[in-house]
């Protein structure tokens, strides 16, 4: 294998950057980096674990370092599956300096975002420069993009908008715990959106998934007890679990003999 050219990061600072900010840039970069491995299945090929392989006065010179499984080395082209990394950081940079309302993404990317953005905001003159570099001739640079102290600040204002809009919880479990159907707001148009509470979790509605084919029959496609499956209550094992947009409930078991009417007062 020939490797000519190797991707580089170079954050490039006036006066100084602080610790955390630059703690948090390496690991977010790290977070997202074992995103890409995990996503495109390079596990088997390269660890997703950066490693910073040089740090220069005046700048920061990130080669992003991986060890290769040996039996991969003839086959994959290291730098390449850098540049397609950070050409992709750099694409989710440029559509978060968008004022865009329908970015789909995680919590956790937009924290991660937050991180790989935060060394630029300390100073007015800071950037980050994303390029390639000849490995034979350092002065031979092809730059892919450099993100400025003042884009950095729409990027961190963007970023707070769409968490700040994104709903988030503490992911937890319950075993054995009662479930109910929201039949007040479940909409019969909708009747794959199931809706429901779990009082041992939060008072509020929130979506429902199942673990499988099964308990989303149980619970969904038949009566019991002589009534419509809206309006029972169910003892289930039950998670709480953050989505792309809001937390949603995941029943993983429902136990079914346990399953009971609870009749209203005025009945």
């Amino acid at each position: 294998m020939e490797e000519n050219r190797r991707a580089l990061i170079k954050i490039e600072y006036e006066n100084s950057i602080p610790a955390k900010d630059l703690a948090n840039y390496f690991i977010s970069l790290n977070n997202e980096f074992k995103a890409f491995v995990k996503e495109n299945k390079y596990n088997d090929i390269i660890s997703d674990e950066l490693e910073i392989k040089e740090i220069r006065q005046g700048s920061i010179e990130i080669y992003p370092f991986v060890e290769y499984v040996a039996a991969a080395l003839p086959i994959f082209d290291q730098a390449q599956i850098f540049i397609d990394f950070i050409n992709g950081v750099v694409t989710f940079l440029n559509l978060l300096k968008k004022d865009d309302s329908n970015i789909d993404c995680s919590q956790k990317k937009l924290a991660n975002y937050s991180g790989i953005n935060g060394v630029n905001i300390s100073g007015d003159n800071n950037k980050v420069n994303y390029m390639v570099v000849s490995v034979n001739n350092p002065d031979d640079v092809k730059k892919i993009a450099t993100i400025t102290n003042a884009e950095s600040k729409i990027i961190e204002k963007n970023i707070r908008k769409h968490l700040k809009n994104t709903k988030t919880v503490e992911e937890t479990s319950k075993k054995a715990a009662m479930f109910y159907w929201n039949s007040a707001k479940f909409d019969l148009s909708k009747p794959s959106n199931y809706k429901g509470i779990c009082k041992e979790i939060s008072n509020e509605t929130y979506n429902v998934t199942f673990a499988n084919d099964e308990i989303e029959h149980f619970m969904t496609g038949e009566s019991h007890l002589g009534k419509s499956w809206q309006y029972l209550n169910y003892i289930v094992d039950i998670e709480m679990l953050n989505g792309k947009k809001k937390p949603y409930y995941k029943i993983t078991k429902v136990y079914e003999n346990q399953t009971f009417y609870e009749s209203d007062d005025n009945e």
